[in-house]
């Protein structure tokens, strides 16, 4: 089969432009399918090993609670979720400490204490919007002094205007 000069230039153009698609997909696959792209997800948290197995441990038992009662059917104690947010965050770990504390939100929404490190581990990320909002749903449920300095060192930081 002979191709004419015309059909083989949109042959190859068709060919170029189906690998441009390809690996501008390949380029923007991370961005379409992780949700924490460009996000933070780590930090360094200087500690001795021996606080970090220990933190680790921590995590570990409360996931084996977690687990268990799941096993026996009983309702977990809420507080386990917590702590295992906590001893991520602590760890510098901050995808799981977020999905943590959106656990801990989502089975109980008027928990100011979660509200507010929720916020700070929002802020770790870089993630300032739903940082700021986590921050006021903190002050919406309890207004303390700490929560308003948390929330004002937030803007002073991040929106100086």
């Amino acid at each position: 089969m002979q191709l004419s000069r015309k059909q083989l230039v949109l042959v190859v153009s068709g060919l170029v432009l189906l690998v441009l698609v390809g690996y501008g997909l390949w380029r923007l696959w991370p961005r379409l399918t992780d949700p924490y792209y460009g996000l933070t997800t780590t930090i360094t948290i200087q500690m001795d090993e021996a606080t970090r197995t220990l933190l680790k441990q921590k995590i570990a038992t409360a996931e084996a609670s977690l687990a268990a009662a799941e096993r026996a059917g009983e309702k977990p104690d809420e507080s386990l979720y917590l702590v295992i947010a906590e001893n991520h965050y602590f760890l510098g770990d901050l995808v799981p400490a977020r999905q943590g504390y959106e656990t801990v939100l989502d089975r109980n929404p008027n928990s100011y204490v979660a509200w507010n490190s929720y916020a700070n581990v929002l802020e770790q990320m870089n993630d300032l919007v739903p940082a700021g909002n986590a921050y006021r749903q903190a002050l919406s449920l309890m207004q303390t002094e700490e929560y308003y300095r948390d929330y004002v060192e937030f803007l002073q930081e991040h929106y100086p205007d």
